[in-house]
């Protein structure tokens, strides 16, 4: 019973709540304890222990040997911990005495009938106890296998192929949130070779990692808290290192095997890590490691490749792959046919091309004002600030033209698909002349920005618009099929989309009557206030209203909304994104907060986004809304949305491979129609 509660008690340890919290395990689920009869590896010579898995978990690849380790005379624990460098499993089917080599072929053959059974790849600890002078094999306990991001994919789409699983259940085999780990660093064979190698141990989790020496937990988060890369150095990691594991960017270890606690956490977090490097010698007191004549101190730059278990002196040189391999490739196209929200990307000119080539179909933001950055910005300051008005209009002008050209570029790639141009959005601090002598607003998150912006200087929405309609209109001619949408920033209230789009109808009439037909586009507003996400009754027939005097085909093709949530999240709890972290982790700790709201969506924003949902599809089914915050990006909030029935999400270009992924799972466990 004493073993029984302290099993118990684990549930609530520090390392057991960190960990739940890094996996996103409710605290309410409990643990749970096992009672079976023991058997005893250690018990004779003719006795053994080890681990194993029915495929390699660091390629996904199913090899004729097994991948795993094997200890003779020892218990369990002894292999995990690393406490011993234990034997290649191989050690069974080569042994002198055959009766290892008929335990070799059975733990194969077991092996499949477990893949099978449990259709997907397993992980195995398993003792042989001597009794009655005979070695025997016990199972004692089977699991899926933890695998590199890699490895999930290969083992997905080989699965497939085999004909255990579907599709379907293939792309729910893939953590959206590591695919990206498929694109990590790796060292060159020509880096590689110029480099200084100062040990090899075992390939433990791949990819690439460099950082400074750190030879304990408290050194490796000291060393995240001051942004720097780290590389924890230790004899062998155990639960007590999970924090200082995941600060850090990459893991030694001079102990343990590719089946040990370091190698199995670094792979299920992505954390490049090399273990049982065993010519490497530590002296923590002190702040030193030595091997093959190399002493390296606390700070000093390493490099390690999780991919060949090769350690070197200093920075080496990594590059990213270019692209995906087959199996990952297959998972993502068929994550594509199979979901149902669009998946777009926050992408401006320089962007759009990887963008597109990740996958995402569309621009689900523009931002304009990331236009005014560097040599661009004195343009707009001119517009804004100055007093000379030839000045002024001589800077539009210029601001036409390089604006025209960067949308005709974004217009160009998504070529058939949505890109969604935000006219001017930032607030004025972000372009004032230092200098300048003039007064700054009190408040300018709130101030005199977005479509307040647009209607006190209509030039400026006059401008971008022209920009956008002329550029899809070269396109067209072109022989190409933009899709240009234009989103109004900021909106509160319906007379601010009217005034927005007699702007709009008024400049297409000009670039129709300049270039002999009328441009398509269609015309959104981004939901961002409280105020917007309460007021789609109003909203939305204003963006379909009709403009007197004008004909029909200078009018937008559609309307759609857009939720900027890192805004709404703002407005919606009177909480600064960029202040919030003083106070936020404590809200999560304490559970006020079940999730950062500035990471997944918070219950009262989606209660906004659903009020707005609700009024626009009472007035228009198919009306297309879309959300573009970082939220987009975020596993937890795309099942949300996905539910609540949006049209698609749009986030950085760096999250466009989750998101897919995420979208595909959400259509396969809670099937929808899409809605276009």
């Amino acid at each position: 019973m004493a073993s029984a509660e302290a099993v118990f008690r684990s549930w609530n340890n520090e390392r057991a709540i960190f960990t739940r919290k890094l996996e996103g395990i409710p605290d309410s689920l409990g643990t749970a304890v096992n009672i079976q009869e023991m058997v005893f590896g250690n018990r004779t010579p003719r006795s053994a222990t080890g681990v194993y898995f029915t495929r390699d978990k660091v390629t996904g690849i199913k090899h004729d040997i097994l991948d795993g380790t094997v200890l003779f005379q020892a218990q369990g624990e002894d292999v995990v911990a690393g406490i011993r460098n234990s034997l290649p499993i191989e050690a069974l089917r080569d042994h002198a005495d055959p009766a290892f080599h008929a335990i070799y072929e059975e733990l194969k053959a077991t092996g499949e009938k477990l893949e099978h059974k449990c259709r997907d790849m397993q992980d195995t600890e398993f003792t042989i106890e001597e009794v009655n002078g005979v070695p025997t094999l016990y199972f004692l306990q089977i699991r899926d296998g933890k695998r590199s991001a890699k490895a999930e994919s290969v083992i997905a789409y080989n699965l497939v192929k085999e004909g255990i699983l579907t599709k379907e259940e293939a792309i729910c085999k893939v953590n959206p949130e590591r695919f990206e780990e498929l694109l990590f660093p790796q060292i060159e064979p020509k880096d590689r070779k110029a480099a200084t190698m100062i040990a090899k141990g075992s390939a433990a989790s791949p990819g690439a990692a460099c950082g400074k020496v750190c030879f304990t937990q408290d050194e490796a988060l000291a060393a995240k808290a001051a942004k720097e890369d780290a590389i924890l150095v230790t004899v062998m990691t155990s639960q007590e290192d999970v924090k200082g594991m995941k600060a850090s960017r990459g893991i030694l270890t001079t102990t343990g095997t590719k089946v040990s606690h370091a190698a199995i956490m670094a792979t299920a977090w992505g954390i490049p890590a090399v273990v049982g490097a065993s010519e490497i010698t530590i002296d923590k007191a002190a702040g030193t490691f030595s091997c093959n004549g190399h002493t390296i101190k606390r700070g000093d730059y390493i490099t390690i490749s999780g991919t060949t278990g090769e350690v070197y002196l200093g920075k080496v040189p990594m590059t990213v792959p270019s692209k995906l391999e087959e199996s990952a490739q297959a998972i993502l196209d068929w994550c594509q046919e199979i979901k149902s929200l669009d998946v777009r990307a926050n992408a401006e000119a320089a962007e759009t091309q990887p963008a597109f080539n990740k996958g995402a179909r569309g621009v689900g933001l523009f931002r304009t004002e990331h236009m005014f950055l560097g040599d661009r910005l004195p343009y707009i300051q001119k517009v804004l600030f100055g007093n000379d008005k030839d000045e002024a209009k001589k800077a539009l002008e210029a601001i036409y033209q390089f604006s025209k050209d960067d949308f005709k570029h974004s217009m160009s790639v998504m070529d058939g698909y949505g890109v969604t141009i935000r006219l001017l959005d930032a607030p004025l601090h972000e372009f004032f002349p230092h200098n300048s002598g003039l007064k700054q607003e009190e408040n300018p998150m709130l101030g005199h920005r977005s479509v307040r912006m647009a209607i006190t200087n209509p030039e400026i929405p006059e401008m971008q618009i022209k920009a956008i309609l002329d550029a899809a209109a070269e396109l067209i001619k072109e022989g190409k099929h933009p899709k240009p949408e234009i989103e109004i920033p900021l909106v509160i209230i319906a007379p601010e989309v009217k005034a927005i789009l007699e702007i709009a109808v008024k400049v297409a009439a000009q670039v129709k009557k300049e270039q002999g037909f009328a441009v398509p586009y269609a015309l959104g507003t981004m939901v961002e206030t409280p105020a917007a996400a309460i007021s789609g009754s109003e909203i939305v027939p204003a963006l379909r209203a009709k403009v007197a005097g004008y004909d029909d085909d200078v009018h937008p093709v559609y309307g759609f909304a857009s939720f900027g949530t890192n805004d709404l999240t703002q407005t919606t709890l009177a909480i600064s994104r960029d202040d919030a972290d003083r106070f936020l982790p404590l809200y999560v700790d304490k559970e006020f907060f079940e999730r950062h709201p500035f990471i997944s969506i918070h219950p009262a924003v989606e209660k906004m986004v659903r009020t707005f949902v609700a009024d626009a599809r009472a007035i228009d089914p198919k009306f297309e809304i879309f959300i573009c915050g970082e939220h987009g990006g975020d596993v937890y909030t795309i099942g949300r949305l996905h539910e609540i029935g949006l049209t698609g999400v749009s986030m950085s270009p760096g999250k466009v491979y989750r998101s897919i992924i995420k979208a595909a799972q959400c259509q396969v466990q809670h099937p929808r129609k899409s809605v276009k």
